[in-house]
């Protein structure tokens, strides 16, 4: 390691009372030492600046605690504040529910140096309220790419990456040098890593598990699973979709595949989970579809080779493509019929 370059681990923090003095802990326990807290704090419904405040008391690290405005609420904006004020070298997100072990900063800073890396990720699980591990997001060996072939990795093979800021230790001059921000403030993560993606010049991934992920009850994920999305979530799919279709190349043949992954992330976010959301009138509904049906543009030359790429995706965005959008709506009712039995 050429330096001890510093950390800004930042923790947006919004509703955690419960949660948020396990997850500071397990900052406190890191092996690492060049280490400062920056928390930004959106004004919550329970006592979690304070329980922050009182455990903060017994960081071994400095800290800043930013409180945010009532009409700033949101995290992507919290995310957005956090990029103006570290101070790190590099930058690594965690959220008030989730926790790290002990060598995650000092395992993740080695890599990034060894590598001369803009970005390095991690393996997570996820775990319920039980403490009970549900899932296990793993890569399954360290692999170290440069930009054309992370693309490539991603993009036509289909390659596993996750999508969220957390676990990932970002070097600080590869944010500010890109001008990297969150558009949105819920389902922020998506856009900002297709741009993450976009922009680096040399990723590593590693299999080691650093992070244990919450899920909660009162998370945007079972908000998903009980059909409780709202008309507005739903409008940010359809705009991560389209931001994406704006900025890839139709000629380029991984920002083609990356665009048949964003539509197919878009419908079926709506088809799926949107159209039976009991906030979403029945009168809006046929015209998220209508949205949602809108297709990227597929250059001739490239069929077979998607077709072998994507396979299943392509298959659909075809039949999407081609059947007139009664026949869509009619596909969208017989599935939901049967996802009812």
């Amino acid at each position: 390691m050429s330096f001890n370059p510093k950390v800004t681990v930042a923790i947006p923090v919004y509703n955690v009372e419960a949660h948020i003095a396990n997850c500071l802990n397990s900052v406190f326990d890191q092996d690492y030492d060049q280490i400062e807290i920056l928390i930004v704090y959106d004004v919550s419904d329970d006592n979690s600046l304070q329980v922050a405040m009182d455990t903060l008391v017994s960081s071994k690290f400095p800290f800043r605690v930013i409180k945010k405005n009532e009409v700033d609420k949101g995290i992507g904006k919290s995310r957005n504040i956090i990029l103006d004020n570290l101070t790190g070298d590099y930058l690594f997100f965690i959220d008030s529910d989730d926790y790290i072990v002990s060598h995650t900063i000092s395992l993740l800073v080695k890599e990034a140096e060894l590598n001369n890396a803009d970005i390095v990720a991690a393996s997570h699980r996820a775990v319920d309220e039980e403490g009970i591990i549900t899932k296990v997001f793993q890569y399954d060996e360290k692999k170290v790419f440069d930009n054309g072939s992370f693309k490539k990795h991603v993009y036509v093979e289909n390659g596993y990456f996750s999508v969220y800021s957390w676990n990932k230790l970002y070097k600080t001059t590869f944010l500010k040098d890109n001008n990297l921000r969150y558009i949105h403030n819920v389902v922020e993560d998506a856009v900002f890593s297709f741009l993450e993606i976009r922009h680096l010049t040399k990723i590593v991934l590693l299999p080691d598990i650093t992070l244990d992920y919450l899920i909660r009850n009162t998370s945007i994920t079972n908000a998903i699973m009980y059909n409780d999305l709202s008309l507005e979530t739903a409008e940010i799919y359809i705009s991560i979709r389209d931001f994406e279709y704006s900025i890839n190349n139709p000629k380029i043949f991984e920002d083609v595949c990356s665009n048949i992954d964003v539509f197919n992330f878009c419908y079926t976010m709506i088809v799926r989970d949107s159209y039976k959301s009991k906030r979403i009138t029945d009168q809006d509904k046929p015209e998220l579809c209508r949205k949602a049906f809108k297709t990227p543009v597929i250059g001739l030359k490239d069929f077979f080779s998607l077709l072998l790429a994507k396979k299943k995706k392509f298959v659909l965005l075809l039949m999407i493509k081609m059947l007139p959008f009664r026949l869509n709506m009619l596909m969208v009712n017989f599935y939901h019929k049967r996802r009812n039995f």
